[in-house]
């Protein structure tokens, strides 16, 4: 009788960290949270004269740095006089550049199937056959002008 082989027992555990949130259990992100609240994460402000824009249907949230208004974070409707109201706010506030950000979809297409270029020039091969045979096959039925053959 064969003896069976013996079964581990002990699991091998990875004790690196996953590169992705993704792949983070809650426990691991908890410790991540936990890290980044605790770690110095001052960033180097690369546009001062920057503000960040988050675009809705009904309505938009404009943020600017803390120290150049007392109302930093200001919300705006969609009108054009809301708009106008926006970008004033804006130079007012000595903003030159900003980001948008938006989640929705607002009329932008699809993505489409592009071919590779073999497949773009068999179909161009294909084209050009189809019309030479139809070609040939308008001259041999006769002349269309006068319906004679």
């Amino acid at each position: 009788m064969k003896s069976k082989p013996k079964e581990r027992t002990q699991k091998t555990t990875n004790h690196s960290t996953p590169k992705h949130w993704d792949e983070m259990n809650r426990k691991q992100r908890r410790a991540m949270m936990r890290k980044m609240q605790s770690a110095d994460l001052s960033l180097e402000v690369a546009h001062p004269d920057a503000a960040g824009i988050d675009i809705g249907n009904e309505s938009h949230y404009v943020a600017v740095p803390p120290d150049r208004d007392s109302h930093p974070v200001q919300c705006f409707g969609c009108t054009t006089a809301e708009l106008k109201a926006m970008a004033d706010w804006l130079n007012r506030c000595g903003i030159a550049t900003v980001a948008m950000q938006s989640t929705g979809v607002y009329g932008l297409l699809r993505n489409s199937f592009r071919p590779t270029q073999e497949i773009r020039a068999m179909r161009s091969y294909w084209r050009q056959r189809n019309d030479l045979v139809h070609r040939q096959g308008d001259t041999s039925s006769g002349c269309r002008r006068c319906s004679r053959r």
